[in-house]
């Protein structure tokens, strides 16, 4: 059999700033690939880079390009690559492939009818989907018997069913390619697919099909097996898990991440590792398990909070109260664990009543020393529950513009509103100055709970007087947070007085500048105290 060469293109659109920017999806597909012999590489696109980048990619002459979505709303840039690959060699065959909760719902049929490059839509997973598919093309053959596609057939677009979900287990590791590149000090690592939550503006419900399991998992014993071979093959300490929610189904999700656990230890694996959680799966009886996580390497948990009042809870269809994120802090705070938060503080239906409870909540729970958590905007996905209250509360924007899948809004109160896009000019001062960004603070928090953790294994000589300094350093940051929730806080509800009294711009502009200026001398300070104990703890430790 012939082998065709397939190049698998990864956008790196939304990942310029992170640490860690592997494409699963891509290195699943690749790794899918490679196991029954096919020539595939890995090419990526960057943000101002296309053309460069586009050139390359087409230097091998591909049989098949394979470009992963990222998110639904860069199919735009998605149809002009496919378009300028098509104009390159107009046999090379151009397949789009996306987790179902990796990227948002998409209207297959209409994007390929306003594409006419793209050949093929994997729906859903597409690791089994894309040998299957690929093996057609070699052998010329029509492609009505391959499960969970879309694809065009001599002028009409045809949408085949859906494929049935395999075991995880069986998958191959996914190829690393990006990590040869870009040598990136953490990986992602995907554990588990689908979510027991019903959240309504989530994308895994709304592209879940009828027969889909809710959620599968990996085995403990294969994601260990995965981990030690990141560590060992990439020196990899650091890890991100991609699981919608780490803790999934219940109990038997709690025994399967403390198996995981386990092995972490009995394997001596020093790795540290994030992953996300949903509050009210947890309680103060699941002390011991969250303490096992924290010495098995867990170091900071992203929870959907979302919302600060019961009101917008209800709204997202949250199964949390506001009193579970309470218990949720309480218990991971015993063990240095460090809380990211998602967090929607504007959405089409928000009140002042709304922005100001979510402030209160956020300065009364801790959570309210990150400025991205107060300019947050809801995401809008077609096929979501909230999309479908809006479509019929004719609060749509942009509903006609097609292949633009990531939809805008009305709000109720336009004040609401201009408040929501001048927040958008805090997110560009964020990207300028990073450590006032989430994770500037969040790495602070996160070293030191690496250092305690460090010298609990460690019988280094001046254990006590190490475990003193990290203290000094300890309380500095909680003093750090406390003041920045407080100035976070305060600026916050000067923001709303700023709108409702129609204030300037320029007014605008002068309330978030004294407010940076303030936060800016609480973190200096801190880092100062870094410098002058934490350099002699690492130094000790010999890290």
């Amino acid at each position: 059999m012939s082998k065709y060469q397939i190049n698998v293109v990864s956008l790196l659109y939304d990942y310029e700033d992170y640490e860690a920017a592997d494409d699963l999806v891509a290195g699943y597909i690749i790794a899918m690939l490679r196991k029954e012999g096919h020539s595939t590489s890995l090419n990526e696109i960057s943000r101002g880079c296309e053309d460069e980048d586009l050139v390359k990619l087409m230097q091998n002459m591909p049989d098949v390009v394979v470009f992963t979505i990222p998110r639904t709303s860069n199919i735009p840039e998605l149809v002009s690559f496919s378009r300028y690959v098509k104009s390159k060699k107009p046999e090379c065959k151009i397949v789009l492939a996306g987790w179902s909760h990796h990227s948002a719902p998409m209207n297959t049929e209409l994007i390929m009818e306003q594409c006419s490059d793209i050949d093929v839509i994997i729906r859903g997973e597409g690791e089994n989907t894309v040998t299957e598919l690929v093996d057609l093309f070699i052998k010329n053959e029509n492609l009505s018997s391959c499960l969970g596609i879309t694809y065009r057939d001599n002028g009409r677009i045809i949408a085949n069913d859906d494929r049935p979900l395999g075991s995880l287990d069986e998958l191959p590791f996914p190829a690393r390619d990006s990590q040869l590149l870009h040598n990136y000090s953490s990986m992602w690592i995907s554990s588990a697919r689908g979510c027991l939550g019903n959240c309504a503006f989530c994308a895994i419900p709304a592209t879940r099909t009828k027969n889909d399991p809710v959620w599968r998992g990996r085995s403990p014993e294969n994601v260990v097996e995965e981990l030690k071979y990141l560590n060992n093959t990439y020196n990899i300490k650091q890890f991100n898990f991609l699981d919608p929610t780490f803790e999934d189904p219940g109990h038997k999700g709690k025994e399967r991440i403390r198996k995981i656990a386990e092995l972490i230890l009995e394997s001596d694996l020093d790795i540290t590792f994030l992953a996300h959680m949903r509050a009210e799966n947890w309680s103060e009886d699941d002390s011991e398990l969250m303490e096992l996580l924290y010495l098995a390497g867990l170091e900071s948990v992203l929870v959907g909070v979302e919302a600060g009042n019961n009101s917008s809870l209800q709204l997202f269809n949250k199964r949390a109260k506001v009193e579970n994120y309470f218990s949720f802090v309480d218990l991971t705070s015993k063990f240095n664990i460090n809380i990211d938060c998602g967090f929607i503080m504007f959405h089409p239906y928000s009140t002042f009543e709304d922005l100001t409870a979510n402030a209160d909540f956020l300065k009364r729970i801790g959570l309210a020393d990150t400025l991205c958590t107060y300019s947050s905007k809801l995401y809008l996905f077609p096929n979501t529950r909230i999309y479908q209250k809006l479509q019929e509360d004719n609060m749509l924007l942009n509903q006609g513009e097609g292949i633009y899948t990531l939809y805008d809004y009305k709000f109720l109160d336009e004040r609401v509103k201009r408040l929501s896009d001048k927040m958008l000019t805090v997110n560009t001062v964020l990207s300028e100055k990073a450590f006032f960004h989430f994770k500037g603070i969040t790495k602070l928090v996160t070293y030191i709970s690496r250092m305690r953790r460090r010298l609990l294994k460690s019988s280094v000589l001046g254990h006590e007087y190490l475990s003193d300094n990290l203290s000094i350093l300890e309380e500095a940051v909680r003093d750090m947070r406390k003041d920045i929730d407080d100035l976070n806080h305060t600026w916050f509800l000067k923001c709303i007085d700023w709108v409702k009294n129609d204030g300037s711009d320029n007014e605008f502009s002068e309330i978030l500048k004294d407010h940076l200026l303030k936060i800016e001398e609480k973190i200096y300070k801190v880092q100062k105290i870094q410098l002058k104990y934490g350099m002699s703890i690492q130094r000790s430790l010999k890290i």
